[in-house]
C-alpha cells in the first residue's frame, strides 16, 4: 500500500522537475501539452444549390469583398485568406480579379439576384472562370470571443445562375466552433503544442473559418 501511494508522488515530482519540451513555432518556444481527441467539425451554413454546376467549376473569379465593418483593410486580408484556402483545397483555381473591377459589387443587389451581367461575362471571356464569387464581411470581433460574420454568393458566369451561398456568424463563444478551432490549430501547427497565442489570434481564426467554408464548397 505504501508503494502504491508513493508512485503518484514520484510521477508528480518528475513532472515538476523535468524541463518542458521546447518546439520552434512562429511565436518562439512553447510548452508541450495534451489535447482532447479530434472532434467532428460543425457544419457551417454553406449551401450548394446546384451541385451539377458546382462540380463543373474549375476556376472561381473573386471580386473585391465588401467591408461591412470599421476595420480598415479587413476586406483585402480576408479575400487573400479565402483565395488561399480555395487553392490549397486542390479542386479550384482562383482568379483574383479585384484589380480589373475596382468598384466592388453591392452584395445587397446580388442577394436580390440582380447580378452584374457584364462582369460575369468578362470573368468568363477573359479569365475562363466558370463562377464568380461576391462576398461581404458583415461583422468582425477581434477580441474574445473572436468572431466573424460572412456572406457570399457564387454565381455561374455563363448563365447567371446561383450555385452556392454562405451566410453565418462564427464565434468562439460556440463550444463546437471552439473545439473545432483548437483541433484545426493543432494540425496546422504540429510542432507547437502550446497554442494559447494562436487561440487569441483574429487572423488565425479568420483563416480557420475561410478554410472550413472552402472545404464545404468541394
Amino acid at each position: 500500500m505504501v508503494f502504491a501511494r508513493t508512485i503518484p508522488l514520484v510521477l508528480l515530482a518528475i513532472a515538476f522537475v523535468s524541463p518542458p519540451e521546447i518546439c520552434q513555432g512562429q511565436w518562439g518556444g512553447c510548452r508541450q501539452v495534451s489535447y482532447e481527441y479530434s472532434l467532428p467539425t460543425p457544419t457551417f451554413h454553406t449551401q450548394i444549390l446546384r451541385p451539377d454546376l458546382m462540380n463543373s467549376v474549375r476556376r472561381i473569379a473573386i471580386l473585391d469583398f465588401e467591408n461591412g465593418t470599421r476595420v480598415h483593410g479587413l476586406d483585402r486580408r480576408v479575400r487573400t485568406l479565402f483565395a488561399g484556402a480555395l487553392r490549397s483545397g486542390g479542386k479550384y483555381d482562383v482568379a483574383d480579379v479585384g484589380a480589373a473591377f475596382p468598384q466592388p459589387c453591392q452584395v445587397e443587389a446580388v442577394l436580390r439576384s440582380q447580378y452584374p451581367i457584364q462582369i460575369l461575362a468578362d470573368c468568363w471571356r477573359y479569365y475562363r472562370a466558370e463562377a464568380v464569387l461576391f462576398a461581404r464581411i458583415d461583422e468582425f470581433q477581434s477580441f474574445s470571443p473572436l468572431g466573424i460574420g460572412f456572406t457570399a454568393h457564387i454565381v455561374d458566369s455563363q448563365d447567371a445562375v446561383l450555385i452556392a451561398t454562405v451566410n453565418d456568424y462564427w464565434s468562439l463563444d460556440d463550444p463546437e466552433i471552439a473545439r473545432a478551432y483548437r483541433d484545426w490549430l493543432r494540425k496546422r501547427h504540429r510542432k507547437c503544442k502550446d497554442l494559447q497565442i494562436y487561440l487569441k489570434s483574429p487572423r488565425e481564426f479568420t483563416a480557420f473559418v475561410m478554410d472550413r467554408i472552402s472545404q464545404e464548397l468541394k
